[in-house]
């Protein structure tokens, strides 16, 4: 099974349009969306159609929680930038509202597991920026392989086992993470699988079997 997990599109119809056609380029079986639907754009009602008439699996976004409700009603009149989320409100269909509230706040299949902000506490949106939250995410889930959405930064965080994997530095692993994009899964394991380091690993080996562990994903 080749998967596309897509996150934060934040209301831009035109670039979910983009990645989508790209995605099934790449022939991708089943489209899993991490959350945020509404928020900083243009057009909540056309993403959410879009949404829903592409992706198997959707989960609950903050500013999707916002807009659907969800959220105290203090918490969204003090976090400005949910103000989108409340006009998209009016704008969203009654079916659409229930919708939204039904989304749950994780996923898991196939060995990897996804949710939006963080694996720890998903609905208080917290965010796995940081070598600590990493840690706390990665004794949480018990999936070696993790995907969340929330921070709008592509970063690769690798652990072995249930400790994070500490030896590497963070250029290797922005190279490594910018390199795999576009490529096929198996391309990915042939180039990194083996690459020596210290303890007989590296970053690159454990991505490499990480992704053997949980068959194909695109990234």
């Amino acid at each position: 099974m080749k998967y596309a997990i897509m996150s934060d599109v934040h209301a831009n119809p035109l670039a979910l349009k983009t990645a989508i056609a790209d995605a099934r380029s790449l022939r991708c079986e089943k489209f899993i969306f991490a959350g945020d639907i509404t928020g900083y754009g243009y057009d909540a009602k056309a993403t959410l159609d879009l949404v829903r008439e592409n992706f198997d699996v959707v989960l609950l976004g903050n500013h999707d929680s916002a807009c659907a409700g969800l959220e105290p009603a203090w918490k969204v009149q003090m976090i400005s930038s949910y103000a989108l989320d409340r006009e998209a409100r009016e704008k969203l269909s009654h079916d659409d509202l229930e919708w939204l509230r039904t989304l749950p706040l994780l996923h898991s299949e196939d060995g990897f597991a996804v949710v939006h902000g963080d694996f720890v506490n998903p609905k208080a949106w917290g965010y796995i920026d940081s070598l600590e939250a990493v840690e706390l995410n990665f004794r949480k889930c018990k999936e070696r392989l993790m995907f969340c959405g929330h921070t709008h930064h592509a970063m690769v965080w690798e652990a072995t086992g249930k400790g994070v994997f500490v030896g590497g530095c963070p250029g290797n692993t922005q190279g490594v993470a910018k390199l795999v994009v576009g490529r096929k899964v198996e391309e990915v394991i042939a180039i990194l699988k083996g690459i020596p380091c210290r303890n007989g690993t590296s970053c690159p080996d454990q991505l490499a079997r990480a992704f053997e562990q949980v068959g194909k994903v695109v990234i």
